[in-house]
């Protein structure tokens, strides 16, 4: 009877957890297609955790920080680092990010700009998006502007390849926010110096 009794819990434990919203069977988070709030915004709404110095580890790549911009609190990894365009949180974004340079393939990226801003088609070669040629940390770089009229929103986006690395600049905001943050960007972009790898201790292996 006990063994009737388990099986019977377990049963019922199992139905549970196939029915919990948000899990897959083994119990993890599943993609529901909600965009996820910003990195770095972890508090109630309306606020955000700004940083006050350069948290540790952003030795890679130093920069020059447009008056009212600030940078937002995050734990650096693929995005290495985040700033919001005025003092409201309710403004544009822009991340700095990191991938290893196979991805970086500047098609696939703007085709995923572009489902991201809900444009319906997709380009096959970078000649179709429109872009102009600007400075990123000492290298030329090609800034794509792209826009939906329709839901209003736009990105801004640029990428240099550096020992090994895809570097991206990014903004993402309404038509106007971005437009008035551009050219404090390609000034973001300009001032960005990438700093001398650290040295070894002496006593590394």
């Amino acid at each position: 009877m006990r063994t009737r009794r388990n099986y019977i819990a377990a049963l019922l434990g199992l139905a549970l957890l196939v029915s919990v919203p948000g899990c897959d069977q083994n119990g993890s988070e599943k993609d529901s297609g909600a965009v996820p709030p910003p990195t770095g915004h972890d508090g109630p709404k309306g606020t955000l955790d700004i940083v006050t110095e350069p948290p540790a580890g952003l030795g890679q790549f130093t920069w020059d920080l447009p008056a009212g911009w600030q940078q937002i609190q995050i734990h650096p990894g693929i995005v290495f680092a985040q700033f919001q365009t005025t003092s409201d949180a309710d403004s544009a974004r822009v991340t700095l990010t990191s991938l290893p340079e196979q991805g970086g393939d500047l098609l696939i990226n703007i085709n995923r700009w572009r489902e991201q801003l809900k444009i319906p088609t997709r380009i096959s070669t970078l000649e179709e998006q429109p872009f102009e040629t600007i400075t990123f940390a000492g290298q030329e770089a090609a800034l794509f502007d792209l826009q939906n009229d329709q839901t209003g929103q736009r990105i801004l986006a640029t990428r240099i390849i550096s020992n090994g690395r895809a570097w991206f600049i990014k903004m993402t905001g309404t038509i106007a926010q971005v437009e008035h943050a551009k050219d404090a960007m390609i000034a973001l972009a300009i001032s960005m110096q990438e700093s001398a790898p650290s040295a070894m201790p002496a006593n590394h292996p």
